[in-house]
């Protein structure tokens, strides 16, 4: 979830009295929560970036509203320059391939400083994943002189950044707090810098910003650069920012660029999605296309009808919509979703239980009688718990929103091994289990897994688990074949076999992936698929 914070009377400040109302009605909405004391704090789902700051969330709240009119709906094509702003040395797009750049004038920043930088952080933490796939740097332009140069500096190059520090790139690297944190995203001998035309230095992207343009309350003509090393995420974070200088009265403009994917910069700032009005009145009733176009609007999107589909021009700050669902979703938040009729589904069965299901229940109730606690962990998982030789399921999150959250497990066992290492400080033994979807060849299963960490956990006590939890369920016991997983110890560990079918793996865990975890002390797992057993009836 995303947080933003402010004071009730700070907000009123910058806007009037009625504006904590708005949020709150506006949270009803979007799905938002709000928690008001002296602060005023509202929490996001990360989808909505375009909302994470007060200026873009009281502005989107005022467009619904109809309180202002339609927002100005930014067209990247009709604010591009004749001129490049800046011109590109072609081994620094080695390093940090994407730059972009826009320029934003208007009144002092003044209040909005600090929201400015906050906003800039959370694209930093999330769509920039901390810099790695796009940082921003913010410059005072009436300090600087265009045109502007990225090029690369040695680690012996001399800096003087925003803060003061004064030493080489090497030096800031070792000792300043940005350089320590962000060093390591530049591999090489070389690092990009921007400069402007008379040499002076703007940033050492993705590190730190130089001096020269240092930013202030007094700022009033801005200028964004920002670099990256991955499409999306880059262009996402450009038009998001850019949204937010809209959103505070700024006139942003974006020059021309002489780079590589310029061109596609500025057609992802102005997509357009075809929608079938058919779609839409299949999920939401018989709507009159005008409603429909007015709840776009609501929702900031720019909507022409055509025979029976709507064309629709997506803000460019709203990097969340991918489709004709997403579409659909905003039409139905426009309309009210108390106003879409109900319908009654019509079943042509009457509905049971599953077995699985039914063993789900049965098999949670069998561990935790045994001493077992249950846990929960997530379906959408970190790639650093699938390390090695474990398997994947092949599948992925197009543009995560986290590294952690970004691939569909294959089974739980890695889950549990995390959990012991984040616990492996608190008495043992620990005895958890989860039961839990996985996705194995391309089809989606329901697991179980449980597993004991201390210094009793071993092959015998699982092996009693084992026939306990699947004679109950099967009327059958197991029998172990030797197991090829490499997690697991030779000769403690076994493939699990029911009515000569294998079902799942159990094991002691090796001593190797033991240290992966940081866990000093034995730990035994059981894994069963439960689609794959034979049920009693």
């Amino acid at each position: 979830m995303v947080t933003i914070r402010i004071t009730r009377e700070r907000l009123e400040k910058l806007y009037n009295k009625g504006s904590e109302d708005l949020i709150r009605a506006f949270s009803g909405v979007i799905g938002y929560t709000v928690d008001a004391g002296s602060d005023i704090s509202v929490e996001l789902n990360p989808d909505r970036l375009d909302l994470a700051s007060y200026p873009t969330l009281i502005s989107a709240a005022l467009n619904f509203y109809g309180k202002k009119g339609q927002t100005d709906f930014f067209s990247p094509g009709s604010a591009v320059g004749k001129r490049p702003l800046i011109n590109i040395d072609r081994e620094s797009l080695k390093i940090r391939p994407f730059i972009y750049m826009f320029t934003a004038i208007g009144p002092p920043l003044g209040e909005i400083f600090d929201l400015l930088i906050d906003y800039q952080e959370k694209l930093h933490e999330s769509v920039g994943k901390n810099r790695v796939l796009a940082s921003i740097g913010i410059h005072d332009l009436d300090k600087i002189t265009p045109p502007f140069h990225y090029s690369t500096v040695s680690e012996d190059f001399r800096i003087t950044a925003y803060d003061g520090f004064i030493g080489s790139v090497a030096d800031l690297i070792r000792e300043h707090p940005k350089g320590i944190e962000y060093g390591s995203l530049v591999k090489g001998v070389r690092f990009p810098a921007i400069f402007d035309s008379d040499g002076k230095l703007l940033s050492i992207p993705p590190i730190i910003n130089g001096i020269d343009s240092r930013l202030s309350e007094t700022s009033q003509n801005i200028l964004v650069d920002l670099t990256g090393t991955e499409f999306t995420a880059s262009a996402s974070a450009f038009y998001l920012l850019l949204n937010f200088f809209m959103a505070t009265g700024y006139t942003v403009s974006i020059p021309k660029m002489d780079g590589r994917n310029f061109t596609s910069l500025i057609e992802f700032g102005s997509r357009s999605i075809s929608v079938s009005l058919a779609a839409v009145r299949s999920y939401l009733g018989d709507l009159h296309p005008a409603d429909i176009r007015n709840a776009l609007s609501r929702m900031g999107y720019i909507t022409t009808i055509s025979g029976n589909r709507l064309e629709v021009k997506t803000p460019s700050q709203r990097n969340d919509v991918m489709g004709e669902v997403d579409v659909i979703e905003d039409i139905a938040k426009g309309i009210g979703y108390s106003k879409i009729p109900a319908k009654r589904l019509i079943l042509a069965t009457t509905g049971k239980g599953a077995d699985v299901m039914d063993a789900s229940r049965t098999l949670k109730y069998i561990s935790v009688a045994m001493g077992y606690q249950e846990v929960m962990s997530f379906f959408i998982t970190s790639p650093r718990l699938f390390r090695g030789n474990r398997d994947l399921s092949g599948y992925h999150v197009v543009n995560p929103k986290s590294i952690d959250s970004s691939i569909i497990r294959s089974s739980i066992y890695p889950s549990l091994l995390w959990n012991f290492s984040n616990n492996r400080r608190r008495p043992t033994p620990q005895k958890i289990f989860e039961i839990g979807s996985v996705v194995v060849q391309k089809v989606q299963r329901q697991h179980i897994c449980l597993g004991e960490f201390g210094s009793r956990a071993n092959f015998n006590d699982a092996r009693s688990a084992l026939d306990s939890l699947l004679y109950r369920i099967t009327g059958y016991r197991p029998e172990l074949v030797k197991s090829d997983n490499s997690d697991l110890i030779p000769g403690r560990s076994g493939d699990i076999y029911l009515a000569e079918r294998m079902v799942g793996v159990m094991g002691e865990v090796s001593p190797e992936v033991l240290t992966e975890f940081n866990l000093t002390l034995p730990v035994a797992v059981i894994e069963i698929d439960l689609d794959s057993l034979p049920y009693q009836r």
